[in-house]
C-alpha cells in the first residue's frame, strides 16, 4: 500500500493512499474492510465512488483520499505518477494499527525537473 504526502501538492487532500487487490471482487473487500475500520474510530467517508464494479474504488474522507484499484487498472493509470513530488511511503498493518515508513526523497541534481527524475 503506497502513501502520497500531496499536502501543498494537491487542492482536494493531504494524504492520497493507493492499493490494489489482484481482483475486482478482492478490492471491493479491502475498500469493505477499510470503511469498517475507520467507523471503528469514528471516520465516515464523505463520498465513495466505483465501489459496484471495483475496478478503481475511491473512498474520500476528507483530508485521506484511498484509491483502490484492481492491479490491472493500477498499472494502466499509474496514479502515482501524477505527483512526483510527494513524499512517498508504504504502509503495513499491524497489530496495533497502520505504521508507514516514509522513504527519504532523492536530491534533485541542477536542472533537473520533477518529470526528469521520476524516469529511470
Amino acid at each position: 500500500m503506497q502513501v502520497l504526502d500531496v499536502a501543498g501538492l494537491c487542492t482536494y487532500t493531504d494524504v492520497l493512499v493507493v492499493c490494489h487487490g489482484t481482483s475486482s471482487r478482492q478490492a471491493q473487500t479491502i475498500v469493505r474492510h477499510v470503511r469498517e475500520q475507520m467507523k471503528k474510530i469514528g471516520e465516515y467517508a464523505i463520498g465513495t465512488e466505483g465501489e459496484a464494479e471495483g475496478q478503481w474504488v475511491v473512498i474520500d474522507y476528507g483530508d485521506i483520499v484511498l484509491h483502490t484499484f484492481y492491479a490491472p487498472v493500477r498499472e494502466y493509470y499509474g496514479l502515482e505518477g501524477i505527483w512526483p513530488d510527494a513524499r512517498r511511503g508504504f504502509a503495513e498493518a499491524d497489530g496495533d494499527g497502520v505504521r508507514i515508513e516514509w522513504r527519504r526523497r532523492r536530491k534533485k541534481a541542477a536542472g533537473e525537473t520533477a518529470e526528469t527524475a521520476a524516469k529511470p
